[in-house]
């Protein structure tokens, strides 16, 4: 690392532009750090228009546009499926010049590191394409998968993140504190609030649920939001949340024909997209069979199934916490056999239900895996408290990617 540091901080909204001031703020003297939001063309100055817009008309083989714009333009085409060619042909345009403009900020600034948050939806992609193609070093954060945390991998988020491939024996030799161990699990798991929902409605609607009796055996399937890049890009078998509905109701159903047996599923509906998509037509179809819950607490759902179904959640990880086996459908990076089930090609879900409600959680490793996360991989940070956070673990981890040709957690 360089006696002075230069670290770059892209934000897109002013949850992360917070977040990253925090952080700038707080770097120690090594380091100069430096918050940039680009939210849309008019955040970029005169100067780099005048530079971008004539290298517009050159062609540049090594533009990565189809791959900065996948993300936002299956996201459009979720919401506006009738206008493919139009989305396709705007979001063409714009990444592009996005590509330039963030190519040439970056030039100008020639920072050695760039902090990102996520890195795959526009403009943010155009600034990761940019800096991969300038040699910068890259850090990618994201919200994190235990409470009071957050994600800062090098390589990506989620399905793209560095323990991906990392089997079984990977975490079995991590070496655990007794003591660090006891507190990974008395921490208690968060609730989300209804997104668009003030707090009297949530109540009422809470309230209401709490006088529904769940079945006595069920499995929990926590919705995720139907138009992130958990399942627009790392869902291979299932593009829609009534889609996966009904393949695991119906699974479900031939388990319990294949055993006599009485199990139900409960299915939580994500509270991000609380007023944003309606499962009405879904619901009416499956009146009877299927549980549907808004706002009664997730923790709660987890205690009381007999396993949880997911494509690729965070939820799939809180399951793992409550030592429940966790069926996954989609990519994922905790997909570890012995950790959990996936939903592999030719395979079926009544046929993974057999062996996931037949055979012990193995507790040793979901605890070695918990803490692997807890104390290696995830960075404490607290971003609903942030003006309490001690910056001292981000900025170790910052520091260890600019020393680090290839970060060891």
């Amino acid at each position: 690392m360089k006696a002075t540091s230069k670290i770059l901080f892209i934000s897109a909204n002013s949850h992360q532009k917070q977040t990253f001031l925090y952080v700038a703020s707080n770097l120690p003297p090594e380091f100069t750090g430096k918050v940039v939001r680009i939210k849309s063309f008019l955040n970029f100055p005169v100067t780099l228009w005048m530079r971008a817009l004539p290298a517009l008309w050159r062609r540049h083989s090594g533009e990565p546009i189809a791959g900065m714009m996948e993300f936002t333009y299956k996201k459009r085409v979720a919401r506006f499926g009738w206008f493919k060619g139009l989305i396709r042909i705007y979001l063409h345009g714009r990444s592009k010049l996005l590509y330039r403009l963030f190519y040439a900020l970056l030039k100008d600034e020639s920072p050695d590191l760039v902090v990102v948050w996520g890195g795959l939806a526009l403009p943010v992609s155009a600034a990761v394409a940019a800096a991969k193609d300038l040699g910068c070093k890259l850090l990618y954060c994201e919200n994190g998968y235990l409470p009071k945390t957050i994600v800062m991998d090098p390589v990506g988020v989620n399905a793209k993140n560095s323990l991906v491939g990392k089997d079984r024996s990977f975490y079995e030799q991590i070496a655990v504190d007794a003591e660090k161990m006891t507190a990974l699990f008395q921490q208690a798991l968060i609730q989300r609030p209804l997104k668009k929902a003030d707090s009297a409605l949530e109540d009422r609607i809470k309230a209401s649920e709490s006088e529904v009796r769940l079945p006595d055996d069920y499995i929990f399937l926590p919705l995720q939001v139907h138009d992130d890049s958990q399942v627009l890009l790392y869902s291979p078998r299932f593009k829609n949340m009534p889609d996966m509905i009904r393949y695991c109701h119906d699974q479900i159903g031939d388990y319990n024909q294949r055993h006599q047996t009485k199990l139900k599923l409960v299915v939580k509906e994500h509270p991000s997209d609380f007023g944003r998509i309606d499962y009405t037509a879904v619901k009416k179809e499956l009146e009877g069979d299927v549980h549907f819950i808004q706002a009664l607490g997730t923790p709660e759902l987890l205690q009381g199934c007999r396993a949880v179904i997911t494509i690729n959640s965070t939820v799939g990880i809180e399951g793992l916490f409550c030592f429940k086996p966790v069926i996954t459908l989609g990519d994922a990076f905790y997909n570890v056999p012995g950790l959990l089930y996936h939903l592999d090609e030719g395979l079926e879900l009544s046929d993974l239900l057999e062996t996931a409600l037949t055979t012990p959680v193995d507790v040793e490793l979901v605890e070695k895996f918990l803490y692997y996360l807890k104390y290696r991989y995830l960075v404490a940070f607290d971003r609903r408290a942030i003006e309490t956070v001690d910056p001292a673990a981000v900025i170790a981890r910052i520091r260890a990617t600019l020393d680090s040709d290839q970060l060891v957690f």
